[in-house]
């Protein structure tokens, strides 16, 4: 079972139990649906794969729907990208959808999460990266994007997509009718944190013109262990702060899931903590005075002393 953690209740510098990256897989390929990206073995994610180094396998429909759980571990990754033309796809591959519970369920390994639509718009690094992350560990990793699909969701809305990777719990909020063109920002550490991120800058996550709006969902919630890699900080309300400085709401997700156990022994969760968070608050007993008050005549911080014994008198 792993753990699900709301962004909202999300605390700082969390990807210290998951920053490390396991060590790749042996086989070497990935699976792409084909009904999930433009143009086959010409698309913009089978391309990035090969370029990789990985055996990429451009699956029809058809055939996918006949896969087993067992099928789909059989590869490093599985990819499920942006089939957008010259419009954003705004559509979940109904393949991908009906066969959720049977592909999630071989997910056990690097997870990367985008809101956006990035083969239309040209983002050709954040893809190799997400590819390359999602396949770099030792288990079935994913790479998926989002695209339009839940661009005009309400706050909080499930991703029925995603409900069977890594024990669900993505929520999003639908950022298209913004259409942002500025790009937020990239978590810094956290892309130094997760390897194949790197050499991820801001300027290769937008911004871009419509169709392919840099921000389409932001993410509300996803399983611990994952963080933000990119926020929008344009998003409404702003009520995170990301563990470089940078402030808005997550739209790149990417992490390892992690047991229950293990994530309430980090000190923090999803590399974000909320806005004007008090990390260091003492409470005091009901009646109880801080004993570090500050003393009338002496005008310093003092501890105070442990009562003195009476003597009889």
């Amino acid at each position: 079972m792993t753990a699900v953690v709301a962004v909202t209740a999300a605390v700082t510098a969390a990807s210290a139990v998951t920053a490390a990256v396991p060590a790749k897989a042996a086989s070497g390929s990935v699976l792409i649906l084909a009904t999930s990206v433009n143009g086959g073995t010409a698309s913009a994610e089978y391309q990035a794969a090969t370029a990789l180094g990985y055996t990429a396998t451009v699956e029809p429909a058809a055939t996918w729907d006949t896969l087993t759980t067992a099928d789909f571990q059989s590869y490093n990754a599985i990819i499920i990208g942006d089939p957008s033309t010259t419009t954003c796809s705004s559509t979940v591959p109904s393949d991908a959808l009906s066969t959720a519970a049977t592909w999630g369920a071989a997910v056990t390994g690097n997870v990367a999460v985008l809101g956006r639509a990035p083969a239309v718009g040209g983002g050709n690094k954040l893809i190799e990266d997400g590819i390359s992350y999602g396949a770099s560990g030792s288990a079935t990793g994913l790479y998926v994007a989002l695209n339009c699909e839940y661009s005009a969701a309400a706050a909080g809305t499930d991703v029925t997509l995603l409900d069977q990777v890594e024990g669900g719990g993505f929520t999003v909020t639908g950022q298209g009718g913004n259409c942002p063109s500025a790009a937020g920002t990239v978590n810094t550490w956290e892309a130094l944190a997760l390897t194949p991120f790197n050499g991820l800058t801001s300027g290769d996550v937008g911004p871009w013109a419509s169709p392919a709006c840099s921000v389409q969902e932001t993410l509300n919630s996803w399983p611990a262990g994952l963080a933000g890699v990119a926020y929008y900080t344009g998003a409404t309300p702003a009520t995170f702060t990301a563990s470089d400085g940078a402030t808005g709401q997550a739209y790149v997700v990417a992490g390892v899931s992690v047991p229950v156990a293990t994530a309430h022994l980090a000190m923090s969760i999803n590399g974000q903590v909320p806005s004007q968070a008090k990390l260091h608050q003492r409470r005091n007993h009901p009646g109880e005075r801080d004993p570090r008050r500050r003393h009338p005549r002496r005008h310093r911080w003092y501890h105070r002393p442990c009562p003195r014994r009476s003597r009889g008198r």
